[in-house]
């Protein structure tokens, strides 16, 4: 009794005093900051943002010993941890997740963590990402910490060649859609869609200007890209997949050739699944995706890797 009662005595004298923010004997002061890992998403300056953060740390035995949420009000770019030097800890962060989390009791408890979203593009706090340190020692001489964050998400990258097109087929992008989106995401395990429940009901869209660049040719034919974001998504080999959880891209076309036009409203339609090549459903976290849609002739042509959806068309 009397050698717990003195090592529980030694553990108190050397934490925290959470009322004074005073570190004390054989504590250390880290400073922890966050470095988006890779750039293979990275684009604008707003992937890279990080607004608000969630910071865990878990002590001896997998134990949760401190959960810091800080707002973007209160973000200034680093976290202080008073950590007991010596000791070893995993420390995780969900960052730009816009709420405080409820954290796991235990560290194992971090593969079932999950993040939702509500909408396509409901990531206003900045792309959603999360870092992990297992592992970490706090010392006098290590005041510092930098955890590489990983974006849960990945950019779709569409342009157009228009280049094989006809003479006299007109080939205008009105909408872009990117359909079948998962709503969930697993910060610290990989993962897929399991049900129909784990799908957006919404596209993400774009449309009108913020399809302009696809609509800006140059000389080659090539226009310029727009970008879409999505959840991971290991949807695994083509045969095998499930097409309602399946995503994929819909391009609503304003069509007109010598022969052909396109009805107001949804016009000429595209669609195609996106992945890592036309047999692999694979979208990765923190991967950026360019697929370039190269219609030939009459552009009214299904190639193996889309369909074309021409019910919308009149003739002259």
């Amino acid at each position: 009794m009397k050698t717990l009662l003195y090592i529980i005595a030694a553990v108190l004298m050397v934490s925290c005093d959470k009322q004074t923010g005073e570190t004390r004997q054989g504590t250390v002061k880290v400073n922890v900051s966050f470095e988006v890992a890779g750039s293979k998403s990275a684009d604008p300056a707003s992937e890279e943002a990080v607004s608000n953060v969630n910071l865990l740390v878990y002590g001896a035995g997998g134990v949760l010993e401190d959960h810091i949420y800080i707002d973007r009000r209160n973000y200034t770019g680093t976290v202080s941890l008073n950590l007991l030097e010596g000791a070893k800890y995993d420390i995780a962060a969900c960052l730009n997740f816009g709420y405080k989390i409820k954290a796991p009791d235990m560290r194992g408890g971090l593969e079932e963590l999950e993040y939702y979203i509500v909408y396509p593009d409901d990531y206003k706090e900045g792309l959603p990402m999360a870092a992990l340190e297992e592992g970490f020692r706090a010392a006098s001489d290590q005041k510092k910490l930098t955890l590489k964050a990983v974006r849960l998400m990945s950019k779709v990258a569409l342009s157009i060649d228009r280049s094989a097109l006809s003479p006299g087929v007109s080939f205008t992008i009105e909408e872009v859609r990117l359909k079948n989106c998962p709503r969930k995401v697993s910060p610290f395990a990989q993962g897929a869609a399991a049900g129909a429940g784990d799908i957006l009901t919404e596209a993400f869209l774009k449309k009108n200007a913020a399809v302009t660049a696809l609509n800006t040719v140059n000389s080659q034919g090539m226009s310029g890209e727009v970008n879409l974001y999505m959840m991971e998504n290991l949807g695994g080999r083509r045969e095998n997949a499930t097409p309602s959880q399946s995503p994929y891209i819909e391009l609503h076309i304003n069509y007109n050739s010598p022969t052909l036009f396109s009805y107001a409203g949804d016009g000429l339609i595209y669609r195609f699944y996106i992945g890592e090549g036309t047999d692999n459903l694979n979208v990765r976290r923190n991967n950026s995706y360019r697929f370039t849609v190269c219609p030939r002739g009459s552009g009214l042509e299904t190639d193996n890797s889309w369909s074309v959806d021409k019910s919308n068309l009149g003739s002259y």
